[in-house]
């Protein structure tokens, strides 16, 4: 017998969720994962490129919209506009967004809302399953294929899939794009282990590598370059198609690790999660030779502890707590100014949310977080010289709801919240 319900994973019912999965999230697998979450309202799309978007929540977009992968929160070089989230849609099962502070749950860097995505769960005692899916494409000639394979036992559930794009040069209606192609390929898997009835421990990786085109055209060094590419019926550059990917472009790897134990006891969950991000991002302008322009790899730790009591009176909630360890470097070999410096960055966090049921139909919650977070930065003046400087920020933030269920179809709710995120070190020192 499998029973199966539906939660909101941001356990605030006062707040507003969207969620998108089954029918309509599988036919839209095939685009990129911004294109995915603007099919659910009040989400939209920023494109910088062919390649390249990113998700739009209330105006807000980069690090003011939140993306949590699987669990953790995506950790990539998202601070300017032309850097696109590394996630494979074909590997999601379900896309859910909530929207406005969602901070007191999630942490810093979710002022517009937070998106989150997750793998179908692994099952115990299931049969070998499996899914592939291929499609084409006509413009670009591009080519796609995916597969994921299932087994549950008794006490063990494994999984693994992965998938492979090849795409060509894009055409307008009257001429080729040049250089638009891009490769991608991902891979993932996860095992599940349930040793004792109270006790699961779950691991799971996940690796994105991509290579990007950069329309050809699209790239000017002076004013004067932008006003006659504004003007000119064909851009500049223009060639016939081909699956080439020459310079601009972006090479970017994502590898992504997770090791989960949860407890069910009595009446209550306690979880331990511990993460590692491995972000790597060369990005090639128009220069001689092939040497990156930007060579960025970002490394990052985390642990979260999350423990949903026991109810006490009328009251039941949750509390957690959240460390995160970061390292960004610049690798050699660019020969150029690093467009942002090196740093170490550790951040703390820790939150409350509780809610009581009063009547029959009423629901009143609140949350409090707390957030402190050091970088240690070191970098280059324009001119070359070394910098060095040490930040420091912390904060509160809160959020208050209610809920009234009027009919068993009808609710409302209601959320007054408050939303915080340090500044980004690119914010700070980007060229010195």
């Amino acid at each position: 017998i499998v029973v199966e319900a539906e939660y909101t994973r941001g356990t605030l019912q006062s707040s507003t969720t969207a969620k998108l999965g089954g029918e309509e999230l599988e036919s839209v697998k095939t685009e990129s994962f911004a294109e995915a979450a603007s099919q659910i309202s009040g989400v939209s799309m920023l494109s910088t490129g062919q390649n390249v978007a990113k998700p739009i929540i209330h105006g807000l977009h980069s690090n003011r919209v939140l993306i949590v992968n699987n669990g953790l929160r995506h950790e990539f070089q998202n601070w300017g506009i032309d850097h696109a989230p590394e996630i494979d849609p074909s590997a999601i099962n379900q896309i859910e967004v909530i929207k406005g502070a969602a901070t007191v749950r999630f942490g810093p860097e979710a002022l517009g809302g937070v998106i989150l995505t997750s793998p179908a769960p692994m099952e115990l005692s299931t049969p070998l399953s499996g899914k592939i899916g291929l499609v084409g494409k006509s413009n670009g000639q591009s080519g796609e294929g995916n597969i994921e394979l299932r087994k549950g036992f008794k006490w063990l559930s494994l999984m693994a899939g992965g998938s492979y794009l090849k795409q060509g040069d894009l055409q307008a209606p009257n001429y080729n794009l040049s250089n638009t192609g891009k490769e991608e390929e991902s891979y993932y898997g996860g095992i599940l282990i349930h040793p004792f009835a109270n006790l699961d421990i779950e691991g799971y990786y996940s690796r994105v590598d991509q290579n990007l085109g950069i329309l050809l055209g699209s790239t000017f060094s002076n004013l004067e370059d932008l006003e006659r590419a504004l003007e000119a019926d064909v851009p500049a550059f223009t060639t016939d198609f081909t699956y080439d990917i020459n310079q601009p472009r972006q090479e970017i790897r994502h590898d992504l690790y997770k090791a989960t134990a949860r407890y069910t006891g009595n009446n209550h969950v306690l979880e331990l999660k511990y993460g590692h991000q491995f972000n790597a991002r060369k990005e090639f302008g128009l220069r001689r030779g092939d040497a990156p322009t930007i060579d960025l790899e970002l490394v990052t730790n985390s642990i979260d502890l999350d423990w949903s009591h026991p109810s006490i009176g009328p009251f039941s909630g949750k509390i957690g707590a959240q460390w995160q360890d970061q390292a960004n470097d610049n690798l050699p070999g660019t020969n150029t100014v690093p467009f942002i410096p090196n740093y170490d960055s550790e951040r703390w966090g820790a939150y409350l949310i509780e809610s009581a049921q009063f009547g029959n139909n009423n629901t009143i919650e609140f949350g409090l977080r707390y957030d402190w977070m050091e970088a240690q930065i070191t970098g280059r003046e324009p001119d070359n010289t070394i910098y060095r400087n040490t930040i420091e920020y912390e904060n509160i933030t809160a959020t208050l709801g209610y809920k009234k269920q009027i009919t068993p179809e009808s609710s409302f709710r209601t959320n007054i919240g408050t939303a915080w995120r340090p500044p980004n070190v690119a914010e700070l020192y980007r060229f010195g």
